[in-house]
Formats: structure tokens, sequence, C-alpha cells
């Protein structure tokens, strides 16, 4: 007899799970799997809406309104292999025809730094390579990462100016033949016929006194000693030491430099946090593979690098500022307080630095939902998975051991057995940012449209028919897939319970943070280079917090619908955190104003600096707001309000955090407590631990893992890329 499988959500977590169950041989004779979401779409946090509204009798715009700006990381491998796969199992979708069409590789970062009372930008190219991450081949370990870290900081020096009278650059060592000796004498070198002819020698007896070491170029020679040492055995004391003690005094040399001007400045900074995160890999031990990276999250990562001797003025710079703001790190929305776990920083630092395949960046060419989620949701129902929309999960019942009970809220009556919730937009299969109201019965479909009623909403008025599913009739597994802090209400049950289990539900709800975020959008008339923008299309950050993210993502219009008079030439994404203001009783419509008011006020305060020409004379700082493409021809700022700009304050759609010491209160994927319920998503303990989308495939694969092998004994052949940290440790 075959079990049913209840998808608790149906985001990221809970579709790559489905994806994973229906991938095994044979699934039908083993188990069902049903969807419960509520709502009219799927996707949780990378949700998109195409805009349904006409104007002026225009056919809607279908504009693609996002829950924020979404950018894979060429590290992603595993969520690629995933969207991979759908793509060639469904022969594309829509102009799509491989994968390789819907996501285009970006290499180009910026960073903005406020510099003696004005803003500089930064521009790093990360250079490509022949690989793709829907095949994943990176696989350098931690020691190379070093090693290319050294060669990079070595070559950052080499564009400082020096003072007239300083000493050459690279005279660290007395002389080449004391970087020599060091080399050999460690163990890192051998003398092979390669250094012999970069020593300028033939023969392999290199250290007779007639030889002039002293004209050798230590510069070259280290970097060249690098490019061989990859092959070394890097858990070998001697080695690391040898890094050290010729880091310390280069760091001697640096600390010697003056930073009178910017690009001074900017490339000391990069150096001494580069030196101070390799100080603290060797000294905490995690180089040598004693140690993990989880044993470093108590600690705050400035806090980190501080210990291992980053300079105060570093550990305010725009490369530590651009992580915070990669993953939202300021509890309660406090940009006063960033705070983020230490090991988890590094990782993340390295798998997005080293581990890319392609390019650091790849974008979605049309909406993310577009793209990820219709695809994932097409190929499942091909597969045979049922999808229960507008079903709320309110509460999960429990019994001794497991769960007996689900409470769920149908929200609204449907004309026909199934909700076929996509439209066509240019060949693409689209998310509505409204239900499709002709397949809702009519008198409830009327009411929703009068009173603009919020399916979606926390805080939503409208009351649905209650049921309950019970254990053995209508499941007999439960995966909770939701976002975090909606655990809160439909886990009541057991965090009263007065168990150890209810204590680590407590445990877990009250350590690992979640914060309130913004995304927006503007459709802007002129193109990039006419806003003032003269360098490539870009994605940045460190600029003005809170809307301190920006990207370019023109190339997403082009799967719009917009005609002459309202067309846009270029499109622009901001992302940040807000003042969080918590899940209050009701809708916070005071606070949303405020927060649209912040937003205004940025645009008419601080958009100068990014795009000089879409200014006016009378404020060379704000944005002259005729330039933005608004349908309801509006005046002045009030044609913000004719863009999309969300704020996430439902539970569902707040960010989940990796704060100092969370690690540790994350729970894995089966150990919920109880036998039939299982966890999926960015919050649980899952090997990354950060909330970002290859996180969360990542846990939707170990509980597939786990029920497979749990509930049914068959075994998971597939490689779960980075859980362990092995992409560290390739070996």
């Amino acid at each position: 007899m075959t079990k049913k499988i209840a998808i608790l959500g149906g985001g990221i977590a809970g579709l790559a799970l489905a994806y994973e169950l229906t991938s095994i041989p044979g699934w039908q004779n083993y188990y069902s799997i049903e969807f419960y979401q509520q709502g009219w779409r799927l996707g949780g946090k990378c949700a998109t809406g195409r805009n349904v509204k006409e104007y002026d009798s225009n056919p809607p715009d279908y504009r693609a309104e996002e829950h924020g700006l979404h950018i894979f990381f060429g590290f992603y491998a595993n969520a690629f292999k995933l969207l991979n796969t759908c793509y060639q199992e469904l022969g594309g979708i829509g102009p799509f025809s491989e994968i390789g069409d819907a996501f285009k590789p970006h290499s180009d970062i910026f960073l903005t730094e406020y510099f003696l009372n004005e803003w500089k930008t930064l521009e790093f190219n990360f250079p490509q390579n022949k690989l793709v991450p829907w095949e994943h081949k990176n696989t350098d370990g931690l020691w190379e990462h070093i090693l290319t870290t050294i060669k990079f900081v070595l070559q950052i020096y080499t564009k400082i100016e020096q003072p007239v009278n300083s000493c050459p650059i690279f005279n660290v060592l007395e002389s080449g033949k004391d970087l020599v000796e060091l080399l050999l004498a460690s163990g890192i070198m051998e003398i092979t016929e390669e250094i012999a002819l970069l020593l300028g020698e033939q023969q392999k007896e290199l250290f007779s006194e007639q030889k002039k070491w002293e004209n050798l170029n230590p510069e070259n020679l280290l970097i060249q000693v690098l490019d061989t040492a990859s092959g070394i055995n890097s858990k070998k004391p001697c080695h690391q030491n040898l890094i050290l003690q010729l880091l310390e005094q280069f760091s001697q040399k640096v600390l010697k430099i003056t930073n009178s001007n910017f690009e001074t400045s900017w490339r000391l900074t990069l150096i001494d946090l580069a030196l101070a995160n390799i100080r603290g890999l060797f000294a905490d031990e995690i180089v040598s593979g004693k140690k993990s990276l989880d044993t470093l999250d108590q600690l705050d990562y400035r806090d980190w690098l501080k210990k291992h001797g980053a300079r105060e003025e570093s550990l305010q710079s725009c490369f530590i500022r651009v992580l915070y703001e990669l993953v939202y790190a300021f509890p309660q929305g406090d940009i006063s307080n960033p705070r983020l776990a230490a090991g988890v920083a590094i990782r993340i630092l390295t798998t997005v630095l080293f581990k890319y395949n392609g390019a650091i960046m790849w974008k979605a060419q049309a909406g993310f939902a577009d793209v990820i989620v219709s695809p994932i949701y097409k190929l499942l129902q091909r597969r045979g998975v049922k999808f229960n929309f507008f079903h709320t999960v309110k509460q999960v019942h429990i019994g001794d051991n497991t769960i007996d009970a689900i409470t769920v809220e149908k929200q609204v009556d449907l004309k026909t057995a199934e909700y076929e919730p996509l439209i066509s937009v240019k060949g693409l299969d689209c998310w509505p940012n409204k239900p499709l109201y002709d397949q809702i019965v009519d008198d409830q479909a009327e009411k929703l449209q009068e009173e603009n009623i919020d399916l979606e909403s926390f805080w939503t008025t409208w009351q649905g028919e209650t049921h309950i599913l019970q254990k053995g009739k209508d499941f007999d597994i439960a995966v909770l897939s939701t976002s975090l802090s909606p655990l809160s209400f439909i886990c009541k049950e057991i965090l009263e319970s007065k168990s150890s289990t209810g204590q680590k539900w407590q445990d877990m709800l009250s350590q690992v943070k979640t914060v309130t975020t913004q995304g927006g959008q503007l459709w802007l008339k002129p193109p990039l280079n006419q806003l003032g923008w003269k360098k490539p299309s870009p994605v940045l950050g460190s600029y003005v917090e809170p809307n301190s993210v920006y990207a370019d993502m023109t190339e997403v219009i082009k799967c719009e619908n917009w005609n002459g008079d309202n067309y846009p030439y270029s499109l622009a994404y901001f992302t940040g955190v807000i003042p969080d203001p918590g899940i209050p009783p009701t809708f916070p419509q005071k606070e949303i104003d405020n927060l649209n008011l912040s937003v205004i006020n940025f645009l008419e305060n601080d958009i100068g600096y990014l795009w000089p020409k879409a200014t006016t004379k009378s404020n060379p700082q704000g944005l002259n707001w005729d330039l933005l493409v608004d349908p309801l021809h509006k005046q002045g700022s009030d044609k913000f309000y004719s863009q999309y700009w969300r704020f996430n304050i439902n539970p569902a759609d707040r960010y989940v955090m990796s704060v100092p010491g969370s690690t540790a209160y994350r729970l894995k994927v089966d150990e919920s407590g109880f036998r039939n319920l299982y966890l999926a998503g960015d919050w649980v303990n899952n090997g990354y631990n950060s909330g970002c989308f290859e996180a969360t495939v990542m846990s939707a694969m170990q509980c597939a893992r786990a029920i497979l092998k749990q509930s049914f004994g068959i075994a998971y052949n597939k490689s779960i890329i980075g859980e362990n940290d092995e992409w560290f440790f390739p070996d």
C-alpha cells in the first residue's frame, strides 16, 4: 500500500523536495505527493506576479513583479542541476530551449565607498571560466583558494603607489636567496627543471657560494612557487607556518604605507582583510581540517576578523558591508548593528568568490518564477504530483510521537476540480499577480475583487472553510516546507508541549532570527547610458542604506508586454532591509506608508550619483520623476506609486538570518522529534546555513534522502554538493 506525503508549503524547498522524490524510478509504487499552498501561486520568496491590470484600454503590460532581487551565484551547482533536468525533460520553456538560454553569465560587480566626503565606485570584473554550473566541475579546495588569495594580494600590492625613497615593493625578505632557502627547507618547493630555469640555472646544485641569489626577483619567484604549491599537502604544519611567516613579514611592510588617496586606501583595505582571513583560517585550525567552520559561528564575522588583526577602518569598508547586505544581516532591520556568524560568512565568501562555475553570477532572462518555478511546477504536474492551491495550513496537531492531524483552511471554492494557475506571456508560462478569478465561483470572485482581498496576506480578513487532514487517511508523512516565521503559529502545539522536543523548537525559533526586507523595481524611459551610468550593466552594493544594492535588469523587459507609448528601455532593481515592525495583530499600514516615503526620499536625494543624467537642474541629486514609465500619468513623486516596491512583512516572506550563535539551534531535516514529520528550508541545518536558493535545494535533497531511507528503505544515491564543506577539502 502506498503512503501519502503531504508537503505543507509550495516554496522552493517543497518544490525541490517533490522533484527529488519523483526522480526515484517507480516512485508511484511507494507514495503519492500532495501540496497544500496558500493563495494562487507557488515559489515562496521566489514568487513572481505578472501584472494583469489594463490601462486606458491597452492590454496589460504583464510586468514581472518580484519579491526582491534574485540572481543566482555560479556556485549554485545543486540548484542548477535540478533546473537543467527540468528544462531537458520539458524540452525547454517558451523562448528558452535550454537552461543556458534562461540564465546568462554576469561578471561586472561594483562597490561604492564614501571616501573623504564623496562617493567612489570600484569595479571588479571577475574572470569567466569554461565551466557551467549545471555541470559542476570546480573541485579546488581551501588550500588552493588561499594560495590564489595570496597571489591576488601580491598583485594588488604592486599597484599601490610607493613613496619615491621607499624600498623595492617586494623586498619582504632580504633577498631572493632567503626566500628560496626558506621554501626549500620547508619542503613546499622541490628543485624541478621548471624551478631551475626560473632561477636561471640548469643544474640542481643551486646553493654554491658563487651564485648571485641576491639578483633573483622575490615577487616573481613567490608567485611561481604559489602556482606550483597547489599539490602540496596543506595539513603539514611546516607548510602553514611558512605561509604565515611570509605573510607576517609582508604585513609589516603593508602597515607602513599611508593611505592618502582612494586608490591606495581600498587596496590596503583589501590586503588587510585578506591577510586577516588567512591568519584566522590557520590559527583556528580550519585549513588543517581539525575544526569545522561551524566552530567559528559563535563570533560575528567582523569580531573574528578583528581578533586576527584586521584594522577597524577595514571592518567598516565596502568589502565587509556588501557581504552583510548580501544576506540582510541586520537584526530588526537595524543597519547600525550588522551581525553575521563568522563561519557562515567565510563559507559564503569562499563559495561565491572561488567556487563559481562559468561566471560569478547568472542573471535570469525573465521573471524569476517564470524561469524557475514554472518549469518545476510543470514537470511535477506531468509526473503526477497534486497541488491544492488556496489551502492555508493553520495548525499541526501532535500525538505521542507523530503528527496526527493538520488543520487547513480552504480559502475559496473552484468551478472545476483543479486550479490552473498559469498565464501565457510571450510564450512563457507565468504567474499572475492576482488570482484567476474566472476559475473561482462567481459570488466569491466578485466579493474578493470588490473588497480587494489579498489571499496571501497574513492579515487577511477573508475566512474560508476549515478542514482537518487525518493521519492514515489524508497523509502518512508530513513535511514542513514553509518559511521559518510561520512555524510560530502553525506549530503552537509543538512549542507549548512540555518536552525536550518542544524546547528544541522554542530554541530554534528564538535563536534563528528573521528580518523584514524590501525589493523595488523602477521602469525607466531612457536606456542605462542615457541615465548617466557609463560602465557595464551593474550589480552594485554598499551604496546608501537601506536601499544599498542595485542591479540593472533591463534584459527582463523583452519578456514583458509594453506598448510603444509606455515602453521602458531600462529596468532597475533595488533591495535592502527595513525597520522591523514585527508581526502586529493587524496590517501595519502606517508603517508601509512611512516606508514608501523613505524610498521617495532616497530617490529624491541619493539617485544622482548612480544616474547623474536622470536628475533635474533644480535637484542634481534627485530623480527626474518624468523619466519613469507611468501608464497612469501621475505627477511628480506620485509617479513612484506606479512602480513596484514591495515590503516583505508577511511572516512567510521574512528573510532567514545567520546571526552569531544560531547555527547550533537549527534542526536538521529529520530532527522534528516526530516520526512522520520532516523539515525542509534554508532555516534547517543544511550545511550551508545561509538564506539562499542553493541552501534551500540542499535541504530538500537531504529531506528526500531521509524520507526515502527511514520510511521506505530506499537509497538516495545523489551527491549533495557542499553539505559537509567538502568543497573545501575535495579529497
